[in-house]
């Protein structure tokens, strides 16, 4: 289980993406989000919890708040 942290040193227009994976032979595990990110609804998503499987989650930053501009969950690793 762990928290997203906030980035260091953003700049406007900056996107990231990040791939979480579940661990195959524990868990599952959960992932929380600093409040520097924003989710459609202010509702951050539930990771998936499925062993072997991936999600990937990108934002794009607007100078204040890391906006949610895609995901994709329950891929294959």
């Amino acid at each position: 289980n762990t928290t997203m942290g906030a980035p260091s040193n953003p700049v406007a227009g900056q996107v990231l993406a990040f791939e979480v994976a579940q661990h195959s032979s524990s868990g599952p595990y959960t992932l929380a989000w600093n409040t520097v990110f924003e989710f459609a609804a202010s509702t951050a998503p539930t990771m998936t919890a499925t062993a072997n499987k991936t999600d990937i989650y990108s934002f794009r930053y607007n100078g204040s708040q890391w906006q949610e501009i895609g995901r994709t969950q329950n891929m294959a690793q």
